[in-house]
């Protein structure tokens, strides 16, 4: 909506310019038509083009913070993004360093700045799926982390449809599997948390999961002594 108003503001800029042009100069309605539609074409093919350029740029800014994320650099990884995404206007691509950011904090058991990286987007961001799943997933992690049954089941809850749509992804599968055995242990089905895990791991190619397994086979022996 605001790119819409933006635009109009530019339109209707251009058209006053051009009326006092015209009324200055005494130049015919027609001709003055005819290079107003022509003005505000080649204006908003250069705004067009600008765009293109800065996404292109921003998004490949992102990739290169994203090789840190996957070497499991994530402290480096963090500290590349803070400072970057205060100075992002487009919202998409500020969203999308919004929920990785989290995902880094995560990685470095820092739940409160995932909940409170995440506080600031808006849900009007959250229209794509796949980040809605990335955006719940990553929240119920958290309160994994600060032991927030309550919460979480509630958003379990409320999100497991989501959760059953991506649970066979090759991008999201495994994380969501996860997010079951944290299910079990909070339902104190520690049986069923040591099966499940042990067919994960059984199955996990992802280096960067051999530190959360570690976890909760820590939490299930706790339960199984």
């Amino acid at each position: 909506m605001k790119k819409f108003l933006k635009l109009f503001g530019i339109a209707f800029a251009i058209g006053i310019a051009m009326l006092i042009i015209s009324l200055a100069f005494k130049i015919d309605d027609k001709v003055m038509i005819k290079y107003y539609w022509i003005i505000g074409g080649v204006v908003l093919a250069i705004i067009l083009i600008v765009n293109t350029i800065y996404y292109s740029y921003k998004t490949n800014e992102l990739k290169h913070s994203m090789k840190l994320f996957e070497e499991m650099k994530y402290k480096d990884f963090v500290n590349e993004l803070e400072p970057k995404i205060p100075k992002i206007k487009n919202q998409h691509i500020q969203t999308v360093m919004k929920m990785n950011l989290g995902a880094g904090y995560l990685e470095l058991n820092e739940p409160n700045k995932t909940l409170s990286t995440y506080e600031t987007i808006s849900k009007d961001q959250l229209k794509n799926q796949d980040l809605q799943l990335i955006y719940w997933l990553n929240t119920m992690i958290a309160h994994f982390k600060l032991n927030d049954q309550i919460k979480f089941n509630e958003l379990f809850t409320t999100h497991e449809k989501l959760l059953k749509q991506f649970e066979n992804s090759p991008n999201y599968g495994e994380n969501i599997k996860q997010l079951y055995i944290m299910k079990n242990i909070f339902d104190d089905d520690f049986v069923l948390a040591r099966k499940n895990l042990n067919k994960l791991k059984s199955k996990s190619t992802n280096p960067r999961f051999k530190k959360e397994y570690k976890r909760l086979e820590n939490i299930i022996k706790q339960h199984e002594k």
